[in-house]
């Protein structure tokens, strides 16, 4: 039985293990990961159609995600891709080239938008 809970369980809030060994359990657990991976597709979704219309979209945790063409420092005559720039709150940083930038320069604030990651996961029925 311990063997079954370290391998099926996680750590509970008490921090002891949480035992998914019934049925009810595992049902429960499955429905949030699709639930998490429903918001993360709509969040994915979001921030990719923003940038289609020359937004600049700060997703909070992961970093601000811009068309090319949408920020003076792209370089290049073709510009029809996605760039990338890590926040002050980023929670990762990837070496800089064409699309992951050090900075984005100045950008307009009627261009600046912020993801509200509340209000994705309510329309995802969260």
């Amino acid at each position: 039985m311990a063997y079954q809970q370290a391998t099926t369980g996680n750590l509970n809030a008490a921090g002891t293990m949480a035992d998914l060994s019934s049925k009810d359990q595992r049902e429960a657990r499955r429905s949030q990961v699709k639930l998490a991976t429903k918001i993360w597709q709509a969040t994915c979704k979001f921030i990719r159609s923003q940038c289609n219309k020359g937004r600049v979209c700060d997703s909070l945790f992961f970093g601000t995600f811009a068309k090319a063409d949408s920020v003076a420092s792209s370089e290049g005559t073709d510009l029809d891709y996605y760039v990338y720039t890590h926040s002050a709150k980023a929670l990762f940083k990837l070496m800089e080239n064409r699309e992951n930038l050090a900075d984005f320069g100045k950008v307009e604030d009627d261009k600046f938008i912020q993801l509200n990651m509340a209000s994705v996961a309510q329309v995802c029925g969260a």
